[in-house]
C-alpha cells in the first residue's frame, strides 16, 4: 500500500545533517509487517512476507532543522546511522555512511491542514533514506498522516512541530495515508512493509546496576533471588538493596522490570 498527500519540492532544506547527537532523549519506533519481498538477492532476499519490521530512530529533541520554506509547518529532527536500525525478519541494517547523507525525522503540523510524519532527507518532503544494504543505493522509505480535518479548522492530532509535545502511540486510528517500503525511488519498490504503529516517547534511564544486593559479587543468581523477594514484598536480605523499578519507568513494581534484570543478568540489553 502506498498513498503520497502532495508537500512542497525539497530545496535548501536538504543539507547535510550534523555528526551524530551527543545525546539522545526522545525515541521513535515504526512496527509493521512485510506485504511483498521482491529481493531475490542481497540483504532481504529470502525474507518471507508476514515477518515483523521494527525501525528505531533515537532523537536529541534539541537537534532540529526548522523547514526554511514550511516555518512552524514542519521540522525535522537529526538522527544518524548511530541512532537508527532497522530489523526486517531477523536482519538489521542501519544507514549509508559513505558518502554522509542528511536524514531527519520529520514532524508536520498543518501542512496545509493534516498533522502527520514523514521520514527524509531534507524537511519538505518524504525522500528515502540510503540503507546500508546490498543492493546499493536502495533506501527506506516511510510517512504517515492523519484524518483529524473538522470541516473548519485545522487537524489537531498535533498541537505544534516540537516533539516533546507528540509523545503518543498511534496505530490504525486516524490514519489518512502511510508508506513504509525499501525502495530504490518512488517507482521502484521491491519490499512493502505493511504499517501496524509508530509510538514517540522519552529514552528512559538506563537499567540499574545488576548488582542488585550490592554484595559486590556480580551476575551472580543471588542478586535475581533477593529482587524476586523483595518484589514479591518481602525484605531486603541487607541493608543496601536496589530499587525494584529495575528498569527506570517509573512504574513498579512490574513484570518488565524482572524482564529486564533477566536480560541484563544473561548479557543481553537493557530493555
Amino acid at each position: 500500500m502506498r498513498l503520497h498527500l502532495p508537500m512542497i519540492a525539497c530545496t535548501a532544506a536538504c543539507v547535510y545533517a550534523s555528526a551524530a547527537p551527543a545525546s539522545t532523549d526522545v525515541r521513535v519506533v515504526v512496527t509493521g509487517t512485510v506485504e511483498s519481498n521482491g529481493f531475490s538477492t542481497g540483504t532481504w532476499a529470502g525474507i518471507a512476507a508476514g515477518s515483523p519490521a521494527t525501525m528505531t530512530i533515537d532523537l536529541d529533541s534539541s537537534d532540529y532543522l526548522d523547514s526554511p520554506n514550511l516555518p512552524g509547518v514542519t521540522r525535522g529532527y537529526r538522527f544518524s546511522a548511530a541512532t537508527f536500525s532497522l530489523t526486517i525478519g531477523n536482519v538489521t541494517r542501519s544507514l549509508r555512511t559513505t558518502p554522509p547523507l542528511p536524514a531527519y525525522f520529520v514532524l508536520r503540523n498543518n501542512d496545509p491542514r493534516v498533522d502527520g510524519f514523514f521520514i527524509s532527507q531534507g524537511t519538505d518532503i518524504d525522500t528515502q533514506c540510503p540503507l546500508n544494504m546490498t543492493p546499493n543505493n536502495y533506501g527506506v522509505a516511510f510517512s504517515r498522516t492523519f484524518d483529524s480535518v473538522p470541516p473548519v479548522g485545522n487537524d489537531p492530532t498535533l498541537s505544534s512541530v516540537n516533539i516533546l509535545g507528540a509523545f503518543g502511540s498511534w496505530g490504525f486510528d486516524n490514519l489518512s495515508s502511510y508508506n513504509f517500503t525499501i525502495e530504490l525511488n518512488e517507482n521502484v519498490t521491491p519490499m512493502i512493509l505493511g504499517y501496524q504503529t509508530i509510538t514517540i516517547g522519552p529514552i528512559g534511564p538506563a537499567c540499574d546496576s545488576i548488582d542488585f544486593n550490592r554484595d559486590t559479587l556480580f551476575p551472580d543468581t543471588q542478586d535475581i533471588t533477593d529482587f524476586l523477594s523483595v518484589f514479591a514484598g518481602g525484605v531486603c536480605p541487607t541493608t543496601a538493596c536496589g530499587d525494584v523499578d529495575f528498569n527506570n519507568d517509573g512504574l513498579f513494581p512490574d513484570t518488565q522490570d524482572i524482564d529486564a534484570l533477566l536480560s541484563v543478568f544473561s548479557g543481553g540489553v537493557c530493555t
